[in-house]
């Protein structure tokens, strides 16, 4: 309805699933939290609806990162829902020893998208192409949204049509380092590594208060991302930055909020970054 006034291409499925994989293990987390039966009814409301919406998209990286996110989810609440977490784990284990592997990668690399690259034979030989370019430029990179230019003139596909244009190599983690070189890739992971650790140390020091949803929900959140980002590059989307970045503000805002309110009263110097 709103594609050719906000976007003539409209909205890929990829992006918006990525993005949703996101949001909703926010909502999810105040679901369980939840004590009023009506705010539980709402959000259980809302939850679905989100939920449904993830699935229309067909997004199976983003479904499989929503997955992960879900557990998370049930792991930060403890109690009985770690206990469900811990079933469907012992279950999607089992299927992935009953059916192989190299079918798991194919259900899970499969899905929309604006590529023909929908198995794991392709996705491989494309992640290929994107640790040659890392190779050949280490330091610089090959620069930002060069890949579809450079790909098809020094590093061809086989398994896949010349006329097709591949924006990106489907793979955050590589993506960052064709783009940035090594030092990219490093102040990437560095990032990451830092935001995880603030992710664990809000939920940690929110217990039984009122953001403790919150900082489950964005921690569970930056899973979804991450685990969408090895078969998917939704970072590298201009519309889905703000969505992206700013989740990974918030983040950073609940663990500076946990580390000044957990300072005694009587210490007003060290109080003096929350007003900042």
């Amino acid at each position: 309805m709103i594609g050719d006034f906000w976007y003539s291409q409209g909205f890929h499925p990829n992006i918006v699933a990525g993005v949703l994989a996101m949001l909703i293990p926010v909502t999810a987390a105040y679901t369980c939290s939840s004590r009023a039966w009506t705010h539980r009814l709402l959000l259980g409301a809302l939850f679905l609806a989100e939920t449904g919406v993830l699935v229309l998209t067909q997004s199976r990286g983003a479904l499989l990162g929503f997955g992960v996110a879900l557990l998370m989810v049930a792991v930060g609440r403890g109690g009985r829902w770690a206990w469900a977490a811990l079933v469907l784990i012992v279950i999607v284990g089992v299927g992935v020893a009953t059916y192989g592997l190299q079918p798991a990668l194919n259900l899970a690399m499969g899905g929309l998208g604006d590529s023909t690259v929908r198995s794991g034979e392709g996705r491989l030989e494309l992640l290929s192409r994107g640790l040659y370019m890392m190779q050949d430029f280490p330091f610089t990179g090959i620069g930002l949204g060069m890949f579809p230019r450079v790909l098809p003139v020094l590093y061809p596909l086989f398994l896949v049509s010349p006329d097709t244009e591949m924006p990106h190599v489907h793979n955050i983690y590589v993506q960052t380092g064709i783009d940035h070189g090594f030092p990219g890739f490093i102040a990437f992971l560095a990032l990451i590594g830092l935001l995880g650790v603030m992710g664990v140390q809000a939920i940690r020091l929110s217990r039984g208060r009122p953001w403790e949803p919150l900082a489950i929900g964005l921690l569970a959140g930056l899973m979804a991302f991450l685990v969408h980002g090895l078969v998917d590059t939704v970072g590298s989307s201009l519309r889905a930055h703000i969505m992206i970045w700013g989740q990974f503000g918030l983040l950073a805002a609940v663990w500076r909020w946990t580390q000044t309110d957990r300072i005694p009263d009587g210490d007003t110097t060290m109080r003096q970054p929350r007003n900042a």
